[in-house]
C-alpha cells in the first residue's frame, strides 16, 4: 500500500464520520469568523457591493471575497473594521496565462486587498504536469509575498490521489491556504476536505467552498479541518437561531 493509499483510507474513514453525524462539531456561533463572504456573481452594482461589505461587518465575517474589479469600492467601504478584502484571480476556470494572473493580482494588491484566491489551471493538475504546477505556484508565492495566497483547486472534478499531489504541491510552495473550488463546477464533498486536511502540512490552511448553504454542513467542515468556509449563503446560516444563541 502506497502512501496516497493510506492517506486516502484515513481520509474516507473521518469523510464517513462526518456523513453518519459521528464528528463533534464546534457550535455555529463560534464560527462567524471562519466566513468568506462571497459575492462572484456577474452583472453586480456598485449598491451590491456596499451592502455586502456592511453584511460582512455586521455578521463578524472574516473577509469578502469579490472579483479584483471590485477591490477598489470594498477597501473603500470597509476601512477601519477588521474584515479583509479577498480578490478573485483567474475565476472561474484558472486558464490564462500566468502573466495575465499576476497583472490581475498586482492590480488588486496595489488597490488594498488583503489576500488572494487564484485558480490553478486544472489541466495541469488532470495532466499530472508538476513542472508547470510548481513553476506557477512559485511564481504565484512569489508575487504575493507578505499578503495571504489562497490556492483554488476543482476538488469535484479531481481523483482522490490529484487532490492528494495537488495539496502536497500547494503546502511546498508554502501558500497559506488551498480552497477547494469556485463554486461553478460542483459541490465540496466531505471526502475533499479530509483527504486536503491529511495531505497538508500543519502551516497549510484548509477552506471549504462551493454549495455550502446549511449550518450543518458549515459546522462539519470545520470539524474535518476546515478554517475558513467560503459561500454565498452566510448570512442565512448565521441568521439561524442557532447563530444567534449565546
Amino acid at each position: 500500500m502506497t502512501d496516497v493509499d493510506l492517506l486516502a483510507q484515513r481520509a474516507r474513514k473521518q469523510a464517513a464520520l462526518a456523513e453518519a453525524g459521528l464528528l463533534k462539531k464546534p457550535p455555529l456561533q463560534e464560527l462567524r469568523g471562519f466566513v468568506d463572504h462571497t459575492l462572484l456573481k456577474p452583472g453586480y452594482s456598485d449598491e451590491d457591493i456596499i451592502s455586502f461589505c456592511k453584511e460582512a461587518v455586521s455578521f463578524g465575517f472574516a473577509s469578502v471575497c469579490l472579483p479584483s474589479l471590485a477591490v477598489p469600492l470594498a477597501v473603500q467601504c470597509l476601512a477601519g473594521t477588521e474584515v479583509r478584502v479577498t480578490a478573485a484571480v483567474g475565476f472561474p476556470f484558472g486558464a490564462s496565462p500566468i502573466a495575465t494572473k499576476i497583472s490581475e493580482i498586482l492590480f488588486a494588491l496595489e488597490r488594498g486587498a488583503h489576500e488572494i484566491d487564484v485558480v490553478l489551471h486544472l489541466s495541469n493538475i488532470k495532466g499530472n504536469r508538476k513542472r508547470e504546477l510548481q513553476e506557477e505556484l512559485v511564481t504565484l508565492r512569489r508575487e504575493t509575498r507578505g499578503k495571504v495566497l489562497n490556492v483554488v483547486v476543482e476538488t469535484s472534478q479531481l481523483s482522490y490521489e490529484e487532490i492528494i499531489q495537488s495539496t502536497r504541491l500547494v503546502s511546498h510552495a508554502e501558500a497559506d491556504f488551498i480552497k477547494s473550488g469556485t463554486g461553478f463546477f460542483g459541490k465540496v464533498r466531505f471526502i475533499d476536505i479530509a483527504l486536503m486536511y491529511v495531505a497538508s502540512s500543519s502551516a497549510l490552511k484548509i477552506k471549504a467552498s462551493g454549495g455550502i448553504c446549511t449550518s450543518e454542513q458549515f459546522r462539519t467542515f470545520c470539524a474535518l479541518g476546515a478554517s475558513r468556509i467560503g459561500t454565498s449563503r452566510g448570512t442565512s446560516i448565521f441568521a439561524l437561531p442557532e447563530a444567534k444563541a449565546g
